[in-house]
């Protein structure tokens, strides 16, 4: 599936990384603050700012029309993030801006004639709504699992906020419970992660390749991982890198969990 959607091999190009992490996620973070300072209570000034996004949509899928994708990483110091765009990229992230286009055209009419939602509301209204388009375009645009985990966190946390943004009992109790499995969910992709990382050696897609290609079976018997790691005996001859797995003290996998 990963090599269908290409990625497990790295596409680098002339393709200016920070100039996309601009467009794409600096772009609606601005405009949501810009509307959260002006508080627009019509449709027209939204559509009219809501084109941007889209027009820098349309700008990268010029620069990538005609290959199989880029991609680029950014180093910062000693952490290097892994950065990929193609063509299933580039469709999600024009659903993305148009499912928030709909709702920011829809919004000032909702907060002013349906909830009459208070100039405060209003106002943390917009920059939530920029920072959840900002994340679920950083989940579009991750190659890694610390970008991915990094983007579902960020659309978690938006995702409380605007459901408190009512400020009534029942907001308030769906919020919490949310943020609640916000965490629990926030736990498990950590503790998947440093397992993951002890055993394929990285967090990147083409790290994840390589490691499906020294499986030799069709996939990983999941429910039987945990007593393969108690008992340290080979749960299915077919796979050669079993011992990787067992939770040894001093093994990759425990030391990544104690790091995190």
């Amino acid at each position: 599936m990963i090599e269908r959607f290409g990625l497990a091999s790295d596409l680098f190009g002339h393709l200016n990384g920070p100039l996309v992490l601009l467009a794409m996620l600096g772009l609606p973070l601005l405009l949501g603050l810009l509307g959260g300072a002006l508080r627009p209570a019509r449709s027209w000034p939204v559509a009219l700012l809501g084109l941007l996004p889209l027009s820098a949509l349309i700008w990268l899928a010029a620069a990538v029309a005609g290959g199989p994708g880029q991609s680029w990483t950014l180093e910062l110091g000693s952490l290097v993030l892994h950065w990929r765009v193609n063509g299933l990229v580039l469709v999600l992230l024009l659903l993305t801006q148009l499912i928030v286009l709909a709702s920011a055209l829809y919004a000032p009419t909702y907060l002013r004639d349906v909830v009459h939602a208070t100039r405060r509301s209003q106002a943390w209204f917009w920059p939530l709504l920029g920072l959840l388009a900002a994340s679920l375009s950083l989940i579009w645009l991750a190659a890694d699992l610390l970008l991915l985990y990094i983007g579902l966190e960020l659309m978690g946390l938006t995702a409380v906020g605007l459901l408190l943004l009512p400020g009534k009992a029942d907001a308030l109790i769906a919020g919490l419970r949310y943020l609640l499995l916000a965490l629990v969910g926030s736990l498990a992709f950590l503790l998947g992660v440093a397992l993951l990382l002890g055993a394929w050696g990285g967090w990147t897609w083409r790290a994840w390749h390589r490691w499906l290609k020294r499986v030799s079976c069709c996939g990983w018997p999941w429910r039987c991982s945990a007593r393969a790691c108690c008992s340290r005996r080979r749960p299915f001859p077919c796979m050669p890198g079993w011992r990787r797995f067992t939770l040894r003290p001093g093994s990759r996998s425990v030391r990544c969990m104690r790091a995190w």
